[in-house]
């Protein structure tokens, strides 16, 4: 899918950039969709990941464990499998990953769907920035706008931007917002063929296509402010910063 980031500013007339991402009402009939979290590779007893499924401003947010090992994993899955338009990330100040990677499955027919076992379709990856530039005072929410169909959500943290104030090697997220709609009368995909018995005319097997990124925007200090559910305005052509569709890393 197309990934379009739009970095924001930290806050706006004395609210709060999570009081306002909070706030917001989704567009039309996309609505934020609930979520379980199946999957956390690691959290500091202070920060666990359950601070994600708080949907208020006193929220602490999630942190990885001190020293961890990169990447880092959260897996979401929601109550039936949905259509996905945006994920939003709130990034801490200071505790930040370098970059973060998306992938997507759906049940299919006649195979079993748990996390640990499901096969994942990569979505493509966005990158943060390292807000020395703020003096690790403003806090990154990313949009990304996506359009597809889902019922988990994988995401990879990898490994963190160095700074003073990061010693012990941490990436935490403060809030974590999807938006889409609910796909109820949705029907398991059939199961793939066996990739060894799917051959293209020359009688080779079949490539699968690759999936990548496009039109990624690099991050900033400072953006206008705008509602999430509204498309990022066009970037002036001096700060465009387009990103070529990577391949797995």
């Amino acid at each position: 899918g197309n990934y379009r980031s739009t970095p924001w500013r930290r806050g706006f007339k004395g609210r709060s950039l999570l009081d306002h991402l909070l706030a917001c009402a989704p567009m039309s009939s996309n609505s934020r969709l609930k979520y379980q979290i199946v999957k956390c590779t690691s959290e500091d007893p202070d920060y666990p990941s359950s601070e994600l499924l708080t949907n208020n401003s006193g929220t602490k947010g999630w942190q990885t464990a001190k020293f961890c090992d990169f990447p880092q994993e959260i897996g979401l899955q929601f109550e039936t499998p949905v259509h996905l338009r945006q994920v939003q990330f709130l990034s801490h100040q200071s505790k930040i990953a370098t970059k973060i990677e998306l992938f997507t499955a759906l049940p299919v027919e006649g195979a079993e769907f748990r996390y640990e076992t499901t096969q994942f379709k990569r979505l493509g990856y966005l990158s943060l920035d390292s807000n020395e530039r703020s003096q690790f005072q403003a806090r990154e929410l990313k949009s990304v706008y996506v359009d597809v169909s889902a019922q988990f959500l994988r995401i990879l943290f990898h490994k963190c931007h160095m700074n003073r104030h990061n010693t012990v090697n941490q990436v935490g997220l403060i809030a974590l917002n999807v938006v889409g709609e609910p796909l109820p009368d949705f029907r398991p995909l059939p199961a793939p063929p066996n990739p060894t018995l799917v051959r293209s005319p020359g009688g080779h097997p079949a490539a699968t296509p690759a999936t990548a990124v496009a039109n990624a925007v690099a991050p900033g200090a400072t953006y206008a402010h705008r509602q999430p559910h509204q498309q990022p305005p066009p970037v002036p052509r001096q700060q465009q910063q387009q990103q070529r569709p990577q391949q797995q890393q």
